[in-house]
């Protein structure tokens, strides 16, 4: 996948997510996922979302995909200590 349709697709969930259209952004950031396994970001979100939606373990596996991708990601690491410390 070409990252300028990688970046298209983020930029678009990104927009849904801030409108709280978060079954939107949900589809497209599994879609971009789903194209772009690299994407730490894309997985972030997911883990937002599922998050926001009280489905921890789910958070926790999305927002350790991004750190496995981009071990610095400290937002990622900041809500997966909030997912896992709420147990």
């Amino acid at each position: 996948m070409e990252k300028t349709e990688s970046h298209q697709l983020l930029e678009e969930a990104k927009f849904y997510f801030l409108n709280r259209n978060l079954d939107e952004a949900e589809r497209i950031l599994k879609q971009l996922v789903q194209q772009d396994p690299t994407s730490a970001e894309g997985f972030y979100l997911l883990g937002l979302i599922a998050e926001i939606r009280n489905r921890r373990d789910e958070a926790k596996a999305y927002f350790e995909k991004a750190l496995s991708l981009r071990p610095d990601y400290r937002e990622a690491q900041e809500h997966l200590d909030r997912v896992t410390e709420i147990r």
